[in-house]
């Protein structure tokens, strides 16, 4: 039975490993897409017009995030089913060093490997705000219908309250899987919030303009 549950949770961490790498791979797709073209974008393979693009989006990403949360409360079960158990160790062990780049719960040894440890939860940070200020970037500049533009809100907030609930999880989890990092991971969380909120707003207009006039000169 315990060695079904510690499968299961190693079985789990692939399933989140697929789904942000998936999430960084369709972001980053689409902000291209939306530097290329102004009346349509595509979005996983298809054309949609700009003016509902924001709400196929962050509908995706409200699902993707869901998905992703539903899995961490997965491991938080398994984990929880181990207590007092010998095999609880293995499974923390299955956890700290599973090859997930965006690991948040990562723990080698090493002053260098301590960095690249916390390295996983920053990038799991900046895929959140990455997903939130795409949506941003395809909404500015639209001229949106009010129920368009109130959809795409409300999606926006969904999909911000889930990426806090998740990060809320992957904090707790941190506390029973490796407790001496989680003022650091706090710390990270904490100054996502205005670097995100700001910085990759700057950065992704920054990099619109230059397409634009990169369109321009060619």
């Amino acid at each position: 039975m315990e060695e079904q549950i510690i499968s299961n949770i190693g079985s789990t961490m692939d399933a989140l490993s697929e789904i942000t790498g998936f999430s960084l791979v369709f972001l980053v797709a689409t902000v291209f897409s939306g530097f290329q073209s102004s009346e349509k974008i595509e979005i996983l393979g298809f054309e949609v017009r700009t003016r509902v693009a924001t709400i196929v989006l962050f509908g995706i990403l409200c699902g993707l995030i869901f998905n992703l949360t539903r899995l961490l409360l997965i491991i938080s079960h398994l984990l929880s089913q181990l207590d007092g158990s010998q095999n609880r160790g293995q499974a923390i062990i299955i956890l700290q060093t599973h090859s997930w780049v965006f690991n948040p719960f990562a723990q080698t040894s090493g002053t260098w490997s301590f960095l690249l440890d916390n390295l996983g939860l920053a990038l799991l940070l900046l895929i959140w705000w990455l997903g939130f200020h795409t949506g941003y970037f395809l909404l500015k500049g639209t001229n949106l219908s009010l129920s368009t533009s109130v959809s795409s809100w409300i999606l926006s907030l969904f999909y911000l309250v889930f990426g806090l609930n998740a990060m809320i999880i992957i904090m707790n989890l941190v506390k029973e899987i490796n407790p001496e990092t989680v003022w650091i991971k706090f710390c990270c969380l904490f100054l996502s919030i205005p670097i995100g909120a700001f910085g990759l707003r700057k950065v992704l207009d920054d990099l619109h303009r230059l397409s634009n006039e990169v369109i321009g000169n060619s």
